[in-house]
């Protein structure tokens, strides 16, 4: 019985050095279960798996540091604890109008015009011009030239340090015309948000003062010019629907689509079957976009619009008379900022349709040859002026003026020319001083009085162009 006793003892300390050693062997791998397969208090808890914050690139708590997209997880906060009731709701965003002074991150920001706030709250889209107190910013500037910005850059999406850079931007007035074009695109996506989206029309003038200032700017960006110049129409429109001919200039093409205002000015025309004037068909062929201009027409566009005035009347006596298409104006605008979706349709808001000159091709090459022909007339007077910029209303200039310039009796070109008319008053025949008709045109009188052969050549010419005959003339002996 006593053996008995002694070998069950010993089968039982057997045991007892497995089991021992089995639970030192479990030990480890218990240690380095994840951390999410631990139960925390409930108190404590965070959101579940699904939510969209468990990704670090989604994290609303995560840190970026400038020019990189690593982060650095902070400690739980009590803005982060999930109860009953869920995640404690954002801050709504509303529009800061223009005079009224915020605090942004320790900024004072007192221009407005922009949304403050950390969401949308009814109508969504374009949250990337929402300045959102809860992102972090930077002690300092970071990135003023915008090279880390993405190509649709928002608010929430660039660094810390930049964040800095916009704010000081708007602090500032937004008058740094050094600053990168995609702080300023932001800007832009919430004026446009503010005038499609909230409808702010009676903000429309105000905003279109503020995009023309910045045009100023930063209008050598093909692409925010574009844009900037299509949120015009719309804001015009918007602001007055009365229809109004836009003004002649060398810079209405814009983008891969005729002007909004010119189509609507045009259309107006095309409804009411009238002829096109000059300034009509200048318009016209001036804001086509594969129309290519010449270096004269935008040195000298004064002069080109005054001598295409006189080709057109030659040309088309009777005004051009252009068919009418069936295709309507549809008035809509593309936005700049991704989040409105792309085309915004206006064509119900706005006004009864109207045809569209864009469907109209017949007499474009017509009016485009006229363009050119015209430029060309005036080439050497342009290279002229970019030689001697000083030289514009000057004799010199005078001479390489088209002759029907000089006595159309407008006031571009030679004004010392048209002074000759004084001295002769409504004489067919009159008497002058050879040195008071220098005075009038402009020359320099040789300190002896005497005129040599170029100078009376220059005379000659130049009077030849006023159609007025002179004696003695050298050049005929």
């Amino acid at each position: 019985m006593g053996w008995f006793l002694i070998g069950a003892a010993f089968v039982a300390w057997l045991i007892y050095l497995g089991r021992k050693q089995s639970l030192a062997e479990e030990a480890p791998q218990r240690s380095r279960r994840p951390a999410q397969e631990r139960v925390a208090p409930t108190s404590q808890r965070i959101a579940s798996p699904q939510q969209p914050w468990q990704d670090p690139r989604s994290h609303p708590d995560r840190r970026f540091t400038d020019g990189s997209d690593q982060w650095e997880r902070r400690p739980v906060t009590a803005s982060m604890l999930v109860g009953d009731s869920g995640r404690q709701p954002k801050a709504p965003a509303k529009w800061i109008p223009s005079g009224e002074g915020v605090r942004v991150a320790g900024v004072p920001i007192n221009s407005g015009m922009f949304y403050l706030g950390a969401s949308f709250a009814g109508k969504s889209g374009a949250e990337n011009c929402l300045v959102d107190p809860t992102c972090q910013v930077g002690s300092v500037r970071g990135d003023p030239e915008g090279k880390t910005l993405p190509y649709w850059p928002s608010y929430q999406s660039i660094s810390p340090g930049a964040r800095r850079t916009y704010l000081e931007w708007l602090a500032g007035g937004r008058n740094d015309p050094s600053i990168g074009i995609g702080y300023v695109f932001i800007f832009f996506y919430g004026l446009e948000r503010r005038l499609l989206i909230d409808e702010a029309r009676n903000e429309a003038p105000a905003m279109a003062a503020e995009v023309r200032r910045l045009l100023a700017l930063h209008g050598e960006n093909y692409s925010f010019k574009g844009y900037a110049s299509k949120f015009l129409d719309v804001a015009d429109l918007m602001a007055n629907s009365d229809i109004s001919r836009p003004a002649l200039s060398p810079d209405l093409r814009s983008g891969y689509e005729m002007p909004l205002s010119v189509r609507l000015h045009l259309g107006r025309k095309l409804g009411s079957k009238l002829p096109f004037d000059s300034n009509d068909a200048l318009l016209w062929v001036l804001s086509l976009p594969d129309t290519q201009l010449r270096t004269p027409a935008f040195r000298c566009f004064e002069e080109l619009a005054e001598l295409w005035h006189v080709r057109f009347a030659s040309r088309y006596p009777d005004g051009l008379k252009v068919n009418s298409p069936r295709t309507k104006i549809k008035v809509e605008y593309r936005a700049a900022s991704g989040g409105l979706g792309g085309r915004v349709d206006l064509s119900d808001r706005e006004l009864a349709p109207l045809p569209d000159v864009a469907a109209v091709s017949a007499p474009i090459d017509g009016l485009r040859d006229l363009l050119n022909a015209c430029s060309d007339e005036l080439a050497a007077y342009s290279r002229l002026l970019g030689k001697k910029p000083e030289a514009r209303d000057t004799v010199e200039a005078a001479f390489l003026l088209p002759k029907e310039i000089l006595t159309s009796g407008a006031e571009t070109g030679a004004a010392a020319l048209k002074r000759v008319d004084d001295l002769f008053g409504d004489h067919r025949i009159a008497g002058t001083k050879v040195t008071r008709l220098a005075q009038a045109l402009g020359m320099e009188i040789p300190p002896k009085g005497k005129l040599g052969a170029g100078l009376c050549n220059q005379i000659g010419a130049l009077m030849d162009k006023l159609d007025v005959g002179f004696e003695p003339d050298r050049r005929y002996g």
